[in-house]
C-alpha cells in the first residue's frame, strides 16, 4: 500500500463522486480509449453529451446506472432534489453491450 492513498485498486480507473444541488451540473471529458460507469446514488440526474443538440442523454434516478462510450464531454445535472453520483472512468475494454444496448453513447 501507498502511503497516503486510502483506497489502492490496482486498475486504470479513476473513481469520482459529486453531492450536487438542485440543477447543478458537472462534466467530465471522456477521452479515446475510455469508458464510463455512472451510477445514481440518490435523487434524480440528466446524463448528457455535454457538446449539446441532445444527440445522447437520459434521465437517472436513484440506483440507476448507465454505461458510457465514446469520445466526448459528458454532462450530468441534478433533477429538483439534487443528486449523488458515483462514477467511474477507466480503460476501455472488451464487454459492454454495445450502441443502442445503453442509454447513452458518445461520438
Amino acid at each position: 500500500r501507498k502511503a497516503g492513498l486510502p483506497v489502492e485498486i490496482e486498475q486504470d480507473c479513476n473513481v469520482y463522486c459529486s453531492e450536487l444541488d438542485p440543477g447543478s451540473s458537472v462534466r467530465l471529458d471522456l477521452k479515446g480509449g475510455r469508458q464510463a460507469y455512472a451510477l445514481c446514488v440518490e435523487g434524480s440526474l440528466c446524463a448528457a453529451d455535454g457538446a449539446g443538440g441532445g444527440a445522447a442523454s437520459c434521465e437517472l434516478v436513484r440506483h440507476d446506472a448507465a454505461e458510457v462510450r465514446g469520445e466526448g464531454t459528458l454532462q450530468f445535472t441534478a433533477g429538483s432534489e439534487g443528486a449523488h453520483l458515483l462514477l467511474l472512468e477507466m480503460a476501455a475494454g472488451p464487454g459492454g453491450r454495445g450502441p443502442g444496448k445503453w442509454p447513452l453513447h458518445l461520438g
